[in-house]
C-alpha cells in the first residue's frame, strides 16, 4: 500500500500513472528520448542515436514498453524531490519544474538507479550491451533534457 492509498490523497506525481492518461504519457517520454538524441552532435550523437536505431530494430517499440514498465519506479523514485521542493517552497512562487533544473544531478542519479536495476535484471544481452555502452553518457545527457522533462509534467499535470 502506498503513501497515497494510505491517506487517500494522491501525490502531485501519481497523475503521471492515470490510466487514462497513461499511453499519451509514455508516448511523449519516448518522443522526448528521440527529440533529445536528435539534437545530439559529434561523437556522443553518433553513439546515442546509433543506440536507439539499435534498439527500434531489435523491437520497434522498445522505448515504449519500457517507459510503460518503469513509469511507476520513476514517479516513486522522484517523489522524495518533490517533498524536498515542497518544504523549500516559499510563498508558492517556485515550481516543481524549476526545482528539478536545480536538482539536475539528483533526478539523473534517481532515474538512472531505476534503469541500472532493470539491467541487473534483463536477460536481453545485446540491449545490455548498450545499455553499458551509453551509460556514462547518460547523467549529462539527462541533465540536458530536464527542461523537457520538466515540460512533459507540465503538460500532463504536474506544476
Amino acid at each position: 500500500m502506498t503513501e497515497a492509498s494510505k491517506t487517500n490523497t494522491a501525490h502531485p506525481l501519481d497523475r503521471l500513472l492515470d490510466p487514462e492518461r497513461r499511453q499519451a504519457i509514455i508516448q511523449d517520454c519516448a518522443q522526448l528520448v528521440h527529440q533529445e538524441a536528435a539534437k545530439k552532435r559529434g561523437v556522443t550523437g553518433v553513439v546515442i542515436k546509433g543506440g536507439l536505431k539499435m534498439i527500434s530494430v531489435a523491437r520497434p517499440t522498445m522505448l515504449e514498453d519500457l517507459f510503460d514498465s518503469l513509469l511507476p519506479k520513476f514517479v516513486e523514485r522522484l517523489k522524495p524531490l518533490y517533498h524536498a521542493f515542497q518544504a523549500q517552497q516559499i510563498g508558492g512562487e517556485s515550481s516543481f519544474n524549476n526545482y528539478l533544473l536545480a536538482q539536475g544531478h539528483d533526478v539523473a542519479q534517481r532515474l538512472l538507479s531505476v534503469t541500472d536495476e532493470r539491467a541487473e535484471r534483463s536477460q536481453l544481452t545485446s540491449l545490455v550491451k548498450v545499455y553499458r555502452k551509453l551509460r556514462p553518457l547518460a547523467e549529462d545527457n539527462i541533465i540536458t533534457s530536464i527542461p523537457a522533462l520538466a515540460q512533459l509534467f507540465s503538460k500532463h499535470g504536474v506544476h
